[in-house]
């Protein structure tokens, strides 16, 4: 019994949740079913009359069988409207064989068929539908004729009414999408929007850890050199040790510049230089700092580069450079750049210990990073004779 009462349940629960009825749907069912009480009332009336069981008949048949096809998760439109233009026509013309006023049971079907058939948007449908009820009615109906016009403006009206509600319905219905689609279109924008918030911080994070180990690791590497130098110095010749450490002051003072210029975003003004120029100073500024001998070449034939352009090669530069002495232990450097054939080159060579092994660090994974956002390429290659080649090559023609 318990399984039983269970499986009822069940079956219970699936069915209201096949249930999409919405409540103008319950309102036709409500009018339809009033029609139909009031048939029965006005049968009621004519009991002893010998049509009375056919005509009884006829309306649970007018009301029930149309509503077959008119249930909740089991709507079908044209079997509906076909089946209740035929029956309720047939109702109400025997009706009209034992009371001529029984043509106003027709109105409220009229109306549920205008509704129905403008729901579907089935307009040419719904003209043949009701021409036809309306010859038939005059057809066999034996209605008199000073009130035919009655009849047909009746009819008209509720014509009118079910047009009017269907269209009301439609259009709450659009507006109710319109209003879904909004609001799924805002969610999603407000989730693009936070997405687009957490790239970004997280862009700026990289972008300030990538620019402190070019800017910085450059700057205290070079720095480090260099006071190395000057204790090795300052017993030998210390005016030129002073001299050496007053200048590791003020480039230590210009790094520190620079350390504040990568949380603020390098300064526009210095990116307006050329590329040759940047480049220069970055060398200019290493050689003082480390004494470490530095030769470069520049030859550009062009000289309007973008501004991420020039940051990837100076921070490739920087890197190069800080790697040649640090773990190169380098004592020259020479550094080419030239831009022939639409293609711009920075080659970075070392007499250092060499590149070993395949694994690439934090900073030379940056450089790569680096190139590849501007649609560029990186090559390290060791130097046979000793020392580490860093080529840093960009088709200016399709890079950037």
């Amino acid at each position: 019994m318990r399984v039983i009462k269970e499986s009822f349940c069940e079956v219970l629960i699936t069915v209201k949740a096949q249930m999409k009825w919405y409540w103008v749907d319950w309102f036709i069912l409500g009018l339809r079913t009033v029609n139909f009480m009031i048939v029965i009332l006005n049968l009621w009336q004519m009991v002893d009359q010998s049509p009375y069981t056919t005509i009884l008949f006829g309306a649970l048949l007018a009301y029930s069988v149309p509503q077959i096809f008119y249930l909740p998760s089991f709507i079908k439109p044209y079997l509906f409207l076909m089946l209740e233009v035929l029956l309720s026509t047939t109702l109400v013309i025997s009706l009209l064989q034992v009371n001529v006023d029984s043509i106003a049971y027709i109105t409220i079907p009229i109306f549920v068929i205008t509704y129905v058939a403008i729901r579907v948007r089935s307009y040419g449908l719904l003209t043949f539908l009701i021409s036809v009820m309306i010859l038939a009615l005059v057809a066999l109906g034996e209605i008199r004729s000073e009130a035919l016009l009655g009849v047909i403006l009746n009819n008209v009206v509720f014509i009118g009414f079910g047009v009017s509600f269907a269209l009301f319905i439609n259009q709450r219905e659009t507006i109710n999408a319109v209003v879904t689609t909004l609001e799924r279109t805002n969610h999603e924008l407000r989730n693009y929007t936070e997405e687009i918030e957490r790239l970004t911080v997280l862009e700026e994070r990289n972008r300030i850890s990538k620019e402190l180990h070019d800017v910085v690791g450059h700057s205290i590497t070079a720095t480090t050199i260099g006071m190395e130098a000057v204790a090795t110095t300052m017993k030998k010749n210390p005016d030129l040790a002073a001299n050496h450490l007053q200048n590791l002051i003020t480039h230590s003072r210009g790094a520190l510049n620079e350390f504040r210029g990568v949380v603020h975003q390098m300064n526009t003004d210095e990116l307006n230089k050329s590329l040759d120029v940047l480049l220069h100073g970055i060398i200019e500024r290493f050689h003082i700092q480390t004494s470490v001998r530095v030769d470069h070449q520049f030859n550009l034939n062009q000289s309007h580069y973008t501004h991420q352009q020039k940051i990837v090669f100076m921070r490739c530069l920087q890197e190069a450079l800080t790697n040649a002495v640090r773990h190169g232990q380098a004592t020259t450097i020479s550094v080419e750049l030239h831009d022939d054939n639409m293609v711009l080159e920075l080659i970075i060579k070392d007499n250092g210990r060499g590149i070993h092994g395949s694994d690439e660090g934090f900073g030379l994974k940056t450089m790569r990073q680096r190139m590849n956002s501007i649609n560029g390429t990186l090559e390290i290659n060791p130097i046979t004779r000793g020392g580490t080649q860093v080529i840093c090559r960009l088709d200016t023609q399709g890079g950037g």
